[in-house]
């Protein structure tokens, strides 16, 4: 399984709350992507390096 994390970087706390999600779904053994730009943070796989049609599914954070 694949779970796309997409945080609001500019809502420092949607970006904490990813972190957190990111660490309990890897001792879950579940892979975590995020966009390339924030995969790196989010010690997540870059979205590029994944097929997206392998996404399980995504979760925004931060959004309005």
């Amino acid at each position: 399984m694949i779970i796309g994390l997409f945080p609001n970087k500019e809502k420092k706390e949607s970006f904490k709350i990813a972190k957190e999600i990111n660490k309990f779904l890897s001792k879950k053994k579940i892979i975590v992507a995020a966009e390339d730009d924030k995969a790196k943070e989010l010690d997540a796989k870059p979205l590029s390096s994944i097929n997206l049609k392998d996404l399980s599914f995504l979760v925004s954070l931060g959004g309005d």
